[in-house]
């Protein structure tokens, strides 16, 4: 939750209110400058907080946040963190390549945990991740 302290709430309204309309006009462009700055910093704010637990890049993170930013004709600002499951291989695992090593992986901070039945595979697209069988044949595979 976010909270907003105003010290000069009063004069500020005046000024939105203003029958000058450039005054106005300058009043919700500063104000739009401050929301888009408070909400980059909160997105930063959250970056951080997740890498806190988790062994992810912020890169990967922030790319999943989208922001919607204020403008002069609304004032207000939306952050949402939405996308596709993050493969295992954004976090810390070993082999990072196709090998016949025992796959370990680490999520969360701590030590590495085995994957049972897991192995790195390269997929005809090029995409590199880990994965494990779904039934006793060669395939189908999950990541």
């Amino acid at each position: 939750m976010i909270t907003i302290k105003t010290e000069h709430s009063k004069e500020l309204e005046k000024l939105f209110n203003s029958p000058i309309s450039e005054i106005r006009r300058q009043g919700h462009i500063l104000l739009g400058r401050a929301i888009n700055r408070a909400a980059t910093a909160g997105r930063t704010r959250a970056s951080v907080r997740i890498r806190e637990k988790y062994v992810i890049k912020a890169g990967d993170i922030k790319r999943r946040i989208k922001m919607r930013k204020a403008t002069v004709n609304r004032l207000s600002a939306e952050i949402r963190a939405s996308g596709p499951l993050t493969p295992l291989m954004k976090f810390d695992v070993t082999p990072t390549f196709p090998d016949h090593m025992i796959v370990r992986a680490r999520v969360k901070k701590g030590s590495k945990k085995a994957i049972d039945n897991g192995f790195v595979a390269r997929t005809g697209n090029g995409h590199v991740n880990v994965f494990t069988r779904v039934g006793a044949s060669r395939l189908p595979i999950k990541g």
